[in-house]
């Protein structure tokens, strides 16, 4: 046996486990298991088929608001793991998933009058327990996953600020062409700190089921920003570490006290065997505004250096497509719609004139609070979905379900659903791959809201409506 004998104490003190996929900077892919245990507590050995493996601690951004300890340790492919010997099971960790579920924009928005309580209101905590039981083999959350900690506005000392958002919620002058400072709701008189209470109860309190089956890979929302729950989000779901050294050694957001709560993730590929995510950081990446395209198209230069041959999905918690609500009262006037992410858009036209790799067929998002699925008449881009119906509050539907537009210079066909739901995905050893999109916890007991498939499917569109 390698490491010592696991205290039970320790054992007992975790609240969660979870695993996470991370890149090694040889361009690797290995899971990473860590355990959240009160902050008086050991970091617990973790058992690892037929050994004993210990667990270190990192980082922690604040231990005011966060009063626990995250221990984590490098995990392995294709094995059994549990906490100390007795302990929770541990996810075993497929090199090659093909059962994927997709979530984004779960978190409950109390402050917003969302009843989070209820599980028709709110219904996350359903929703990841019956992905649960479907065991999937990964899960890929596209982000925001805490907003009952992440106030729009905060009041230092006194007195009441705009907390920044990278243009979003708030006026624009407070907005993304702002040169700053900004404020964010983690400085010193701040009284609302990112917490661990809030990242406990919107997230790992609910998905609870599903992290105990399935390994994470974690992509980072607005709402992740360092101005807002960002200290918590690299602390817990980020993807650097010590244990992995290189440019994603373990990060964090800027101190406290600093005025300019800026952070960037670089680009990363987790490796699927057959299948790429390529990981966008575009959290910074304001909907209708341009101040850090020229951060963006380095970013997509390096996006396009990820694609391999293997096919991808491009991970991006913004989506680079997509049409939003009513645009009266932007600078973005699509005739009747909001088009977005303009930041986004410009930086892929400044690095490869508009196109993305051909290895990239599908991009996954989140951020507006509905499905919606894109399909373009132009065969040289990727279809566009983002599931940003996994919890959240669901806006009055301002777009047609069904309807046809031009989105950055290309017609697309563009379904959207105001329902509830998440999107569950089979993928072939080809890279081909086939959905749903569920909720299951309907009035009636189930709704297949849609059904996706790769390629050009004989309807014309990658998702049609589907039935119950």
């Amino acid at each position: 046996m390698v490491g010592g004998s696991p205290s039970d104490a320790s054992v007992d003190a975790v609240e969660s486990a979870y695993i996470i996929l991370v890149p090694t900077p040889t361009g690797s892919t290995v899971p990473l298991v860590r355990l959240i245990v009160d902050a008086n507590a050991s970091c617990p050995v973790i058992s690892i088929a037929d050994r004993n493996a210990a667990t270190t601690e990192r980082k922690n951004p604040h231990a005011a608001t966060f009063p626990i300890k995250v221990c984590e340790a490098i995990y392995e492919y294709g094995v059994a793991g549990r906490v100390g010997q007795s302990g929770r099971a541990l996810p075993i960790v497929k090199q090659r998933p093909r059962h994927i579920v997709i979530f984004g924009d779960t978190g409950c928005y109390d402050d917003g009058g969302q009843d989070c309580d209820r599980a028709a209101a709110w219904p996350f905590g359903a929703m990841a327990g019956w992905a649960a039981g479907r065991q999937p083999d990964l899960l890929i959350h596209v982000g925001d996953y805490n907003y009952r900690g992440t106030p729009g506005r905060v009041t230092i000392d006194g007195v009441a600020h705009w907390v920044y958002d990278a243009g979003d919620g708030v006026p624009a002058k407070y907005g993304c062409r702002q040169p700053g400072p900004y404020i964010s709701q983690n400085v010193s008189g701040s009284d609302d700190w990112d917490n661990w209470p809030d990242w406990r109860d919107d997230f790992f309190v609910p998905a609870a089921d599903l992290l105990s089956v399935t390994p994470l890979v974690a992509s980072r929302g607005n709402h992740e920003l360092c101005s807002r729950a960002g200290p918590g989000w690299f602390y817990l779901l980020g993807p650097g570490s010590p244990l992995i050294g290189g440019a994603m050694s373990e990060q964090s957001c800027t101190p406290e006290s600093e005025t300019s709560p800026i952070r960037f993730v670089e680009p990363y590929r987790i490796d699927l065997s057959g299948l790429d995510l390529l990981m966008v950081d575009s959290a910074n990446a304001c909907d209708q505004g341009v101040l850090y395209r020229d951060h963006y198209t380095e970013e997509f230069i390096k996006v396009q250096s990820l694609a391999d041959k293997d096919p991808a999905w491009l991970v991006t918690h913004r989506p680079l497509w997509g049409l939003r609500g009513d645009d009266r009262g932007s600078d973005a006037v699509s005739g009747k719609f909001l088009v977005i992410n303009q930041t986004l858009q410009r930086a892929l036209s400044s690095a490869s004139g508009g196109h993305l790799s051909a290895e990239i067929d599908l991009v996954l998002s989140g951020h507006i609070h509905v499905f919606q699925a894109l399909t373009f008449e132009d065969d040289t881009r990727p279809p566009q979905i983002f599931v940003g119906n996994g919890g959240i509050g669901l806006p009055k539907l301002e777009l047609a379900p069904d309807m046809t537009a031009d989105v950055d210079g290309v017609r697309a066909a563009v379904m959207t659903r105001d329902r509830f739901g998440f999107l569950e995905m089979l993928v072939d050893d080809d890279g081909a791959w086939h959905g749903r999109v569920i909720n299951p916890v309907a009035e009636n007991g189930f709704d297949m809201l849609a059904e996706c498939q790769s390629g050009r499917p004989p309807s014309g569109a990658v998702c049609i409506p589907g039935g119950t």
